[in-house]
């Protein structure tokens, strides 16, 4: 299936989830959708989730960055899309040809994450340069019907991690 086409995968099926859990909504031998309760465990879950997809699918060499990119997309779904303890977000993992992951996380806010340029003492907005360095680019946003929006990276080479430069040195 095209992942433009998608819509959310939950619509008409009762799905649910339950004191932030992942309720499995989609699954083949190539995908895996999950949702979870807007609980900032869910994050952490979600890493140990994608991971075993990893090693199932021969890309546990993927672990690392894709568990970064994830932990940061979920994270900003988690904090900024559900705000009471009744929103939920989505986390989709595809297997691509070669040795490649699809991530994507879909939420119910409309609003699109914008790389920021934090100040050097700044706690927070530096997550999406990272996700655009550890996938080379290869990240982005689109609306999902009606409301929300899908927040997807593809990982395809681990790399080494050592030698990533997020920020380049200011003297």
């Amino acid at each position: 299936m095209n992942p433009e086409e998608r819509n959310f995968p939950w619509e008409g099926q009762g799905c649910v989830s339950a004191g932030g859990l992942p309720v499995s909504v989609g699954r083949g031998p190539r995908v895996a959708a999950y949702r979870w309760l807007g609980d900032p465990v869910a994050v952490g879950v979600a890493r140990r989730v994608l991971r075993r997809h990893l090693a199932q699918w021969d890309l546990a060499g993927l672990a690392e960055s894709a568990e970064l990119v994830l932990s940061e997309l979920a994270t900003n779904a988690q904090r900024h899309a559900c705000a009471s303890a009744d929103r939920w977000f989505e986390t989709w993992f595809e297997r691509l040809p070669g040795d490649g992951v699809r991530i994507e996380v879909h939420d119910p806010e409309t609003t699109r994450p914008a790389q920021q340029q934090p100040s050097p003492d700044a706690e927070t907005g530096r997550g999406l340069r990272l996700v655009d360095v550890l996938t080379h680019g290869r990240w982005g946003v689109r609306d999902s019907g009606p409301a929300g929006k899908v927040v997807w990276a593809e990982c395809a080479d681990a790399g080494d991690l050592a030698d990533v430069t997020i920020w380049p040195e200011t003297r």
